[in-house]
């Protein structure tokens, strides 16, 4: 996974050279729960997300936004808590405003897929080695934001983003369909 990793921000710096493009950090802090299609006793749990990003250039006010994240989800339903990790590799349709002094406004939507890589559930009332969460998830991202120009391509930017996988996340559960939703502020640095 590492290797993964590092593939990805040595083709990212590569990729930067030649093309108009950005590159950052940011952490999300966020609010978890898991909704259900039935009437399932449900709860929340907050969650941290922390990753890196790659903006390419389409046009003057169109980009596409990738990288990757780990994000931990969860929440709780049927009394049982889930606290999960997941890596997600995004591909987002970025589209920004025009500089309104030293302030750009953004929205951006598209896919993620997520990576199950850890798992804790409260209390274990199942079998040892059983996993309860799905290996893989496709997430659906909506975020607004702003961000404030420091000079050049440097910024500092939040927003606030919804997430919501739309295939069903949880494997032990009484219900047909268990989605994992996020909803945070995500605080970052591209240069």
């Amino acid at each position: 996974m590492k290797k993964t990793f590092l593939i990805i921000i040595i083709f990212s710096c590569l990729y930067s050279k030649a093309q108009d493009t950005r590159m950052g950090l940011y952490i999300a802090p966020c609010i978890n729960w898991v909704s259900t299609n039935d009437d399932t006793e449900s709860g929340s749990n907050i969650g941290f997300n922390y990753g890196y990003g790659i903006e390419f250039a389409l046009s003057e006010n169109h980009f596409i936004e990738s990288g990757f994240e780990l994000s931990h989800r969860g929440g709780d339903i049927n009394n049982i808590n889930y606290n999960l990790q997941y890596l997600n590799l995004p591909i987002h349709i970025k589209m920004k405003s025009r500089s309104i002094g030293y302030w750009k406004y953004f929205a951006k939507t598209g896919p993620s897929l997520g990576f199950r890589l850890k798992e804790r559930v409260r209390p274990n009332n199942l079998q040892e080695n059983e996993k309860n969460a799905k290996s893989a998830i496709l997430i659906i991202n909506i975020s607004i934001g702003a961000e404030y120009s420091l000079g050049n391509n440097t910024a500092v930017h939040s927003e606030l983003f919804f997430q919501n996988n739309i295939t069903d996340g949880l494997n032990y559960t009484n219900t047909e369909n268990s989605l994992l939703n996020q909803i945070g502020i995500k605080l970052g640095f591209f240069f």
